[in-house]
């Protein structure tokens, strides 16, 4: 019924609301602000996430200030950047980087046995659920300060999505490998995630021999690369 009388006065009947007194008018708009207020909310601003509260009020101090479509763009703008923070979060708390056997006890015996004759020479890191850039620019920050290792096995088989820019952080973290002559195992690559990183050339880094359906053949190879290296350098 509201719909169709707000509509009726676009299409023609504005001139008859234009009589409607402003102090009826303010009235209504007074009742029908008070009947939008959540209440209960505000009852629990003290204890309400402060992000959430500081949002309301900036779309508060805009609608009052400004105007209610600029206090609404702004509002949504808001909350999905905050969306994808926590989704970032999500992620990054997601990403397990493991160098002894011992702290995943995911690990089968053989996968165990397998990792463990790496000798703490070869860095496992687990990336797990759609990986956004904020997520993959952490894991490339994370390996930067990691040291001690020669191999790094990517483990992607959790991974179901990537966007672009993800794999362009994704690309990094191979690169800064590469350049430090750490070999780069990809383990699990899904046919979408595979899809994508062809496509903008990041596989190029990674020969074929260097990509698994498991981590237990790229632990395996791993233990190989890192024996030989010992060989070597004896």
């Amino acid at each position: 019924l509201h719909a169709i009388v707000l509509l009726a006065v676009m299409l023609g009947l504005g001139r008859f609301a234009a009589l409607i007194p402003h102090a009826v008018l303010a009235g209504i708009l007074i009742k029908v602000g008070i009947d939008i207020i959540d209440w209960d909310y505000l009852k629990r601003l003290p204890t309400a996430p402060r992000a959430g509260v500081t949002f309301m009020f900036v779309v508060l101090f805009l609608t009052v200030f400004v105007d209610l479509v600029t206090a609404v763009a702004v509002g949504v703008v808001l909350a999905s950047l905050l969306f994808v923070k926590r989704m970032s979060d999500l992620q990054i708390a997601s990403v397990r980087a493991i160098i002894e056997p011992k702290d995943d006890p995911s690990f089968t015996t053989e996968e165990f046995k397998a990792f463990e004759a790496t000798g703490g020479k070869a860095l496992y890191v687990h990336l797990g659920g759609p990986l956004s850039f904020g997520a993959a620019n952490e894991v490339g920050r994370r390996l930067g300060s990691e040291s001690g290792y020669n191999v790094l096995v990517l483990d992607l088989s959790a991974t179901p999505f990537v966007d672009s820019s993800a794999s362009l952080a994704i690309e990094g973290v191979i690169r800064h490998a590469v350049s430090r002559d750490q070999p780069v195992f990809l383990v699990g690559m899904m046919p979408s995630v595979e899809q994508v990183l062809a496509q903008l050339r990041v596989l190029r880094l990674v020969p074929d021999e260097r990509r698994f359906k498991t981590r237990l053949e790229a632990f395996r190879r791993a233990a190989d690369v890192v024996s030989s290296s010992r060989e070597t350098a004896g």
